[in-house]
C-alpha cells in the first residue's frame, strides 16, 4: 500500500493480495496486519481476506480465532482531547480520523499546517501522561500511552499460531519503530522501508523492493535478508 491522498483511498493490488495469501499458507496462518488504521479499514483493504490484526496502533486487536479485544479505559481523557483536535481540524479544513484509542489529524492536503498541527498534538500529550504523541507521514496522532504496535506484536507472539516463531516486523513509518523493537527483542527482525533513522536491522529502499522480496519469500517458503 502506498501513501494515498486520503486514508480511505488506499488500494491493495490483486498481486499483493495474492502474495499475502501465499504467505498465509507458507506460515500456517502466522501472518498479522498491525496498523494505525482501524480494523474496519484494514478489512476493507484486504477483502475477502480476514487476517489476525491490530488496528489503531493496537487499541483494538483480533486474534487468529477471530476474537476481537477492544481497548477499555481512558474514555474520558480521550473525549476531552478529541474536542481540541476536532476544533483544530474544523478550523483549518483538515481531516480528523477518530480511532478506538485516539485521534489522527491528516495534513497531507495542507502541508503548510504541519507545524501547528504537530505542536497541538505534542502539547496535549505533554499535559497528560496518559497520552503519547505519534508523528508519522503527513499525520499527527494522539493515542493512549502503552498502546502501540510493539505491544500488539507481543500479544500475538504469546498466542497460536505465532507462539514459538521468530517475528519479522515490516513497516515504513515512525509508528512502526515500536514493532521493530519488540520483534528484535524476541530474537526476530525489524525491516524499515525507506526513511532515515531507525532501530530496524533490515532495510528496503522502497515499497517495490519489499514487494519483490515478499514474492520471492512466498515462492521459496523462506525469508532471507541481509541485515543493516
Amino acid at each position: 500500500m502506498r501513501l494515498a491522498e486520503r486514508p480511505d483511498l488506499v488500494v491493495l493490488t490483486p498481486q499483493i493480495r495474492a502474495v499475502l495469501e501465499r504467505l498465509i499458507g507458507a506460515t500456517d496462518g502466522a501472518l498479522a496486519i498491525v496498523s494505525g488504521r482501524p480494523l474496519s479499514q484494514i478489512d476493507g483493504f484486504l477483502t475477502p481476506l480476514v487476517l489476525p490484526g491490530a488496528g489503531s496502533h493496537g487499541a483494538e486487536r483480533r486474534d487468529a480465532n477471530g476474537a476481537v479485544m477492544p481497548l477499555t479505559g481512558g474514555e474520558k481523557a480521550l473525549a476531552a482531547a478529541g474536542e481540541q483536535m476536532r476544533a483544530h481540524a474544523k478550523a483549518h479544513g483538515l481531516l480528523l480520523e477518530e480511532k478506538s484509542g485516539g485521534f489522527a489529524v491528516h495534513f497531507r492536503a495542507k502541508p503548510d499546517l504541519e507545524t501547528p498541527t504537530r505542536a497541538l498534538v505534542s502539547e496535549i500529550a505533554a499535559a497528560d501522561e496518559s497520552f503519547r504523541a505519534i508523528h508519522g507521514h503527513m499525520v499527527a496522532e494522539l493515542s493512549l500511552a502503552g498502546v502501540d504496535k510493539g505491544a500488539a506484536l507481543n500479544a500475538f507472539m504469546d498466542e497460536t499460531p505465532f507462539a514459538g516463531r521468530v517475528p519479522v516486523a515490516i513497516g515504513d513509518d515512525t509508528t512502526d519503530e515500536d514493532a521493530f523493537r519488540a520483534a528484535q527483542a524476541r530474537g526476530g527482525l525489524g525491516i524499515r522501508i525507506g526513511g532515515t533513522e531507525t532501530c530496524a536491522q533490515g532495510r528496503f529502499a522502497d515499497i517495490d523492493a519489499l514487494h519483490d522480496w515478499l514474492t520471492r519469500s512466498a515462492d521459496s517458503g523462506m525469508m532471507i535478508l541481509e541485515t543493516a
